[in-house]
C-alpha cells in the first residue's frame, strides 16, 4: 500500500515537473517561431525603416557590448557578497559554461546557414540570430533560476539588461527585429533545458572547499571571472 502510494506521488511529481517545463518554454518557443516568421518580411523591413527615420541621425552607442555581460556579472557579484542561491558557485560556473557553449554553437550554426546581411551593412552575412541578445537572455534566465526563491527582485533584474541589449542592437542598426527575437528565445530555451536536465549534476570537487572568492573582470569585448583561492 505504501509502495503504491509512493509510486503515485512520484508519477504526480514528475508530471508536475514536465508541466512546469512546458509552461516555461512557451515564451522562448513563441519568440523563436514568431521571430523566424517575421524575419525577412516586408513588415520587418518597414518597421526597421520607421525606427531609423524616427531616430533621425540614429543611435550610436556601445552600451549593448557591455549590457550583454551584465547578468553574468550579477551572478559573480552575488557570489562575492554571499547572496543565497539555488546552486553552489561551482555548479553555477559549470551550468554557465554549458549554457554559453550551447548558445554559441547554436547561434554560429544558424548564422552560417542563414547568411542574412546586417541592416547597416549588406555585405556582412551574419545577422541572424543576434549573438549579443542570445548571451544576454541566456545569462538573465540563469540569474532568474539561481535567485528567484530567495531574492526575486534581483532574479528578474537580468532581464532588464537583456531587453536593453536587444533593443540597442536594433536601434544601433546592427540587427533586424527578427534576429533579436530569435536570439532571445534561443538563450532562454537553452537555459531552461540545462536547468531541467542538470548535466554533470553530481560533479563538484569544490563543494567542501572554503576560502574561495570571485572577482569579475569586464571590458567591451569580453567578461571574465577571476577566482581567488586562499590555502
Amino acid at each position: 500500500m505504501l509502495q503504491a502510494t509512493a509510486q503515485k506521488d512520484s508519477i504526480a511529481f514528475n508530471k508536475e515537473r514536465k508541466n512546469q517545463l512546458v509552461k516555461k518554454i512557451i515564451i522562448p518557443t513563441t519568440l523563436i517561431v514568431g521571430g523566424s516568421l517575421f524575419s525577412g518580411s516586408k513588415s520587418e523591413i518597414n518597421f526597421q525603416n520607421t525606427i531609423r527615420k524616427g531616430l533621425g541621425k540614429g543611435v550610436t552607442t556601445s552600451l549593448d557590448d557591455y549590457f550583454r555581460y551584465a547578468p553574468m556579472a550579477e551572478l559573480a557579484i552575488a557570489n562575492v557578497i554571499g547572496l543565497k542561491s539555488k546552486n553552489h558557485w561551482f555548479d553555477q560556473t559549470k551550468n554557465l559554461f554549458i549554457i554559453d557553449l550551447a548558445s554559441f554553437v547554436t547561434v554560429r550554426s544558424l548564422k552560417s546557414m542563414t547568411k542574412r546581411s546586417r541592416p547597416n551593412n549588406q555585405y556582412i552575412y551574419n545577422s541572424f540570430p543576434s549573438g549579443h541578445t542570445t548571451l544576454a537572455f541566456s545569462n538573465a534566465t540563469m540569474l532568474y533560476y539561481e535567485y528567484k526563491e530567495h531574492h526575486p527582485v534581483f532574479a528578474y533584474s537580468g532581464y532588464a539588461f537583456a531587453v536593453a541589449t536587444g533593443t540597442l542592437r536594433v536601434l544601433n542598426d546592427r540587427h533586424w527585429v527578427g534576429d533579436v527575437l530569435v536570439g532571445a528565445g534561443i538563450g532562454m530555451l537553452i537555459t531552461h533545458l540545462v536547468y531541467k536536465l542538470e548535466p554533470l549534476k553530481n560533479w563538484n570537487p569544490f563543494l567542501q572547499k572554503k576560502h574561495v572568492s570571485f572577482r569579475p573582470i569586464i571590458n567591451r569585448d569580453e567578461f571574465m571571472v577571476g577566482i581567488n583561492w586562499r590555502f
